[in-house]
């Protein structure tokens, strides 16, 4: 499961930078002590040219087009944006 998750996850991710433009760093990947993070189901992720309101807007219209499968994202308080399978 968590090896399907994670390639799962690339994939999401990897359409996400596309059509976003710039790149993402990871902020948060792996992490014991959470399950979503332990199962490699979420991640918390940064646009490295610091626009998380245009990557949040970005990730929104590639929901609702169907282009990816996501079923939680929040923005952050840390301009962190939490993507969760």
């Amino acid at each position: 499961m968590y090896k399907g998750n994670y390639y799962r996850l690339v994939r999401e991710l990897d359409r996400i930078r596309k059509a976003f433009g710039s790149a993402i760093l990871i902020t948060k990947g792996y992490d014991v002590l959470d399950s979503k993070f332990a199962m490699c189901q979420a991640v918390q992720i940064y646009p490295q040219n610091n626009d998380s309101t245009r990557l949040m807007q970005v990730i929104e219209t590639l929901i609702n087009q169907n282009t990816v499968k996501l079923s939680k994202v929040n923005l952050l308080s840390n301009k962190q944006i939490y993507v969760e399978l």
